[in-house]
């Protein structure tokens, strides 16, 4: 049931499965597709994002004036392409930001907005109808809203344009934008 886990080669067809924990099924198949999204690490990611990017015009930048420093895989074209794809990712996260804050808790006054917003954001697939949630997330800590897991698969593609095809895209891009800094800070490690 944990997405997390592989799974054995079982075949299922005309297969029986009997829960010894039956009671406890509902509440494993929320948290496994449940998550918390703190709007501090959200804000930090974008911030990290803006650096990759200012880092990969500033590459851009050096590799046209320093000609003997391009190879094959660093051009830069390439550069200057890497700092607008992840300026397209800082504003689609900045977009999530505001969408969250914007939800705001159920029950506010016209359905969120400004200065509503939480610092905890939870979803997931057993966080309740429609209406759920309020001034605690899922497990009961304060400060957050709890949302159905189908909410932000609804903010991602309405407020965003992110649909499932579009998801290994952004992947791609939040990985080229952690591989930029950790670059910068294994070279930054070397010149000490």
């Amino acid at each position: 049931m944990d997405s997390r886990i592989d799974k054995p080669n079982i075949r299922w067809q005309n297969a029986v499965i009997i829960f010894d924990e039956a009671h406890n099924v509902e509440e494993v198949c929320a948290t496994a597709s449940s998550f918390d999204i703190s709007a501090g690490v959200l804000a930090a990611c974008i911030e990290e994002v803006a650096l990759a990017a200012k880092m990969s015009r500033e590459r851009c930048t050096l590799l046209l004036e320093r000609p003997d420093l391009r190879t094959a895989n660093e051009t830069p074209e390439g550069a200057r392409q890497r700092a607008e794809d992840l300026l397209v990712l800082r504003g689609l996260l900045q977009k999530l930001e505001g969408g969250i804050a914007a939800a705001g808790p159920p029950g506010a006054r016209g359905g969120g907005g400004a200065g509503v917003g939480a610092s905890k954001w939870s979803g997931g697939a057993g966080s309740g109808g429609a209406g759920s949630g309020g001034g605690m997330s899922g497990d009961g800590r304060e400060g957050g809203i709890t949302r159905p897991g189908t909410f932000l698969f609804e903010l991602l593609q309405e407020r965003m344009g992110v649909y499932p095809h579009d998801v290994h895209q952004v992947a791609e891009k939040l990985s080229v934008a952690a591989d930029v800094l950790s670059s910068d800070a294994a070279e930054q490690g070397q010149h000490r």
